[in-house]
């Protein structure tokens, strides 16, 4: 049986697609410019802020921890129903 080159063609379309994709993709590499941000006061301000109620959270957080470990964390079951139902209030 002999075997035409019937599908040169088929290979030749699929390796110019290849190359015109990879075209594509060095030129957008190429293009990317960086972009410069600017922030504004007021998100400066709340940036700032979440810093520091971290800091007043971890605080928080050795106390318990040392609460727990000391045996003299009191869980108050009314303060957690309190919380929870702020929380769905919104």
């Amino acid at each position: 049986m002999k075997i035409n080159n019937q599908y040169s063609s088929y290979r030749d379309a699929y390796q110019t697609q290849m190359n015109q994709e990879q075209t594509v993709k060095d030129k957008s590499v190429i293009k990317k410019e960086p972009v410069q941000i600017d922030l504004s006061t007021t998100s400066q301000q709340i940036r700032f802020s979440d810093e520091v109620v971290d800091i007043d959270q971890s605080q928080k957080i050795a106390n318990i921890k040392k609460a727990i470990s000391e045996g003299t964390y009191d869980v108050s079951a009314k303060q957690i129903a309190n919380k929870m139902f702020d929380q769905l209030k919104g």
